[in-house]
């Protein structure tokens, strides 16, 4: 078998019905639906026991062991090329195993590559536009800064997990995907399509949405191990500072000199560049996406602390400043005049 499509589900009685038909239903057959039941105790298994198409496997947990114990269940006891990932209250469209495929069939330079999804609500209403258009940064570079990567929407080479010895890590009850996508970044290229491919379903349930400060702060542990195994060394105190993941937790920032930033931001582009191959309009999107990281740090600063030391700060310092702020200003004059026509 090609594909294995992994779909782990607890107590999903409401959606489960959805989810699999959406997988049923794809324009891709080659594969096998690898449904592992951790221990539901409303009528998920009889919904599951309803399907006689021979594509499905069906494995159960005795008891509820959790959604990454069950997930690396999946990945143990899948025999095929590629792993698709699936939750059990998601929606994929039909041609989304196609067009996963074949990108990597294609591009034996990705492992894994995620595609563009829309969130809905518990009443399949869409409540959010696609999560990502017109991006035109790396994966490698966003994944410095954010989790940028939908779970559900992931398919991937199983021999980049087996040759890197590498599975969800079941130490962790939440953002457990982020810490294995930063693991398989070290190793390898991760693609972004540009389709919207799933319809992706918000809900209290979710292990992030039921503690999302413990969700960030686990990612931000999963960052700090990510930056130091890239660089080679523990990364600056202040790098935390321009992840996403801080921003939405609110924590207090504090002034870093800006040409601190600056050579920072410098030499995480040049490891990536080089370690990726980087051309010259990916280094261009990079160095513009890292003037916009250090902008929005400055902005959570107290403006009279940030003024103050601006003014009285070395000469280097404020040139600097005053470049970063020319060059965002350009750049939002230009997407103005380009807007007129």
């Amino acid at each position: 078998m090609s594909l294995t499509v992994i779909m782990p589900v607890y107590n999903c009685e409401n959606y489960i019905k959805a989810a699999i038909d959406s997988i049923l239903n794809q324009t891709f057959f080659n594969f096998t639906l690898l449904i592992i039941n951790d221990g539901s105790t409303d009528n998920t298994e009889k919904i599951i026991f309803s399907y006689t198409d021979r594509r499905i496997t069906y494995l159960k947990n005795e008891n509820n062991m959790g959604i990454v114990y069950s997930r690396n269940r999946g990945i143990a006891n899948a025999d095929s090329v590629y792993l698709a990932w699936m939750d059990a209250d998601d929606i994929a469209f039909s041609e989304r195993l196609q067009k996963q495929f074949d990108f990597l069939e294609n591009n034996h330079e990705y492992d894994l590559c995620f595609t563009n999804i829309i969130t809905i609500n518990k009443n399949d209403e869409v409540i959010s536009k696609p999560w990502f258009s017109d991006k035109c940064t790396p994966v490698e570079w966003d994944i410095i800064w954010s989790n940028p990567i939908p779970q559900p929407s992931v398919m991937l080479r199983k021999k980049i997990l087996v040759s890197n010895d590498l599975i969800y890590d079941e130490e962790l009850t939440t953002a457990e995907d982020y810490d294995l996508w930063t693991r398989i970044s070290l190793n390898s290229k991760i693609a972004r399509l540009d389709d919207v491919l799933l319809l992706y379903r918000k809900t209290e349930q979710s292990a992030y949405h039921m503690d999302v400060k413990k969700a960030l702060d686990t990612s931000i542990l999963s960052n700090y191990r990510f930056i130091e195994n890239l660089t080679g060394e523990e990364p600056p105190f202040f790098h935390i500072y321009l992840t996403q993941f801080h921003q939405v937790l609110g924590y207090p920032v504090v002034f870093v000199n800006i040409i601190l930033l600056k050579k920072w931001m410098d030499k995480l582009i040049r490891i990536l560049g080089n370690r990726w191959d980087w051309d010259q309009t990916q280094l261009n999107e990079v160095k513009k996406n890292s003037e916009v990281l250090i902008t929005n740090y400055l902005r959570r600063l107290d403006k009279r602390i940030l003024l103050k030391n601006i003014i009285f700060s070395r000469k280097e310092n404020f040139y600097t400043f005053i470049q970063l702020i020319f060059s965002l200003v350009q750049r939002t004059i230009s997407k103005i005049i380009a807007s007129l026509f």
